[in-house]
């Protein structure tokens, strides 16, 4: 739907497109770094990231777990897992909008 090269670029896509999920890289344009345009995005939106990124250092990952992302990747990374890591979201999301039904008896 769009791409963004700063945070504050990232969060205002997200607000006029109202995407169903954001991919995220930790390393943006601009004082705001990924992982806090997440933040604000799940915040005011509730639209899950997954985050995207080349920097595996404990400190980035403890950060980006921090903010309880729907899923990472580490770059490089490969069509079948993106593919699976879109699929958890798809059906975490459904789950949670279409919660089963529970049958009283």
């Amino acid at each position: 739907m769009g791409i963004a090269a700063s945070g504050e670029e990232a969060i205002d896509h997200a607000q006029r497109l109202q995407p169903d999920l954001v991919l995220m890289d930790v390393r943006l344009r601009g004082p705001m770094d990924g992982i806090e345009a997440a933040q604000q995005i799940w915040a005011q939106f509730e639209i899950p990231v997954i985050f995207m990124s080349g920097y595996t250092s404990i400190e980035t990952l403890e950060h980006i777990w921090r903010t309880v992302p729907a899923g990472y990747l580490s770059k490089p990374f490969f069509e079948d897992q993106l593919r699976l890591a879109l699929e958890r979201v798809l059906e975490t999301r459904q789950r949670r909008l279409n919660p089963p039904e529970r049958h009283h008896p």
